[in-house]
């Protein structure tokens, strides 16, 4: 999930001087890299420590792996609260698209307010698409449409006191334009309102 040039090689490094056959070389592209988290295949024991941690070239920062009964009750990212906790996508060839994410404060009484950013010069600027409170667990959307490279980002929203958060299901969708709209997916409303998802807005 590199963008720069590469070469890869494969060779012997140790044990006895042998031969050894290698076939049916695949290299994918970058365009393959992954658009889903669980963090549930993050094992690794050190993971349950708070730190800055990277598993395939996602990344959370000042946050640990921890249990959680969140949307599949298994392992989710345990952010600590601001300043610098976060939830780091890969950067996407293809560009990012819809985002979505599981949320849940690790106090009910104690709300964490997130902040959804998006970044296309690798990090050094981040731009706030959206925000958020969590409270009890729920799958979080935004709808975006950038073309370019780009990578997201979870983040404590330092305008307001938050709790520890549990992140977990984060999706990030390549860029496509809504050409049809049922608003079957649309979150209902108990009065008249602005909404805007998908692209498509109500007002």
């Amino acid at each position: 999930n590199r963008a720069d040039h590469l070469y890869v090689r494969f060779r012997q490094t140790g044990g006895s001087p042998n031969r050894f056959r290698i076939d049916e070389i695949y290299v994918s592209p970058y365009s393959a890299t992954r658009r889903f988290e669980d963090f549930n295949a993050w094992t690794d024991p050190s993971y349950a420590y708070w730190g800055d941690h990277v598993r395939y070239d996602w990344s959370i920062g000042d946050a640990s792996i921890a249990p959680t009964s969140g949307a599949a009750g298994t392992r989710a990212a345990l952010l600590d609260t601001p300043p610098d906790s976060a939830v780091v996508s890969p950067a996407f060839e293809g560009g990012v698209g819809e985002v979505l994410f599981w949320a849940r404060a690790d106090e009910t009484n104690n709300p964490a307010y997130l902040q959804l950013q998006t970044s296309i010069d690798g990090g050094s600027n981040w731009v706030t698409r959206g925000a958020f409170t969590a409270v009890a667990g729920a799958t979080y959307s935004t709808w975006l449409y950038l073309t370019n490279s780009a990578q997201a980002r979870i983040v404590f929203d330092t305008n307001f006191t938050s709790g520890d958060v549990f992140i977990d299901n984060v999706e990030v969708h390549a860029p496509v334009l809504f050409r049809n709209q049922n608003f079957d997916s649309w979150p209902t409303r108990s009065s008249y309102t602005n909404e805007s998802r998908q692209g498509w807005s109500i007002t």
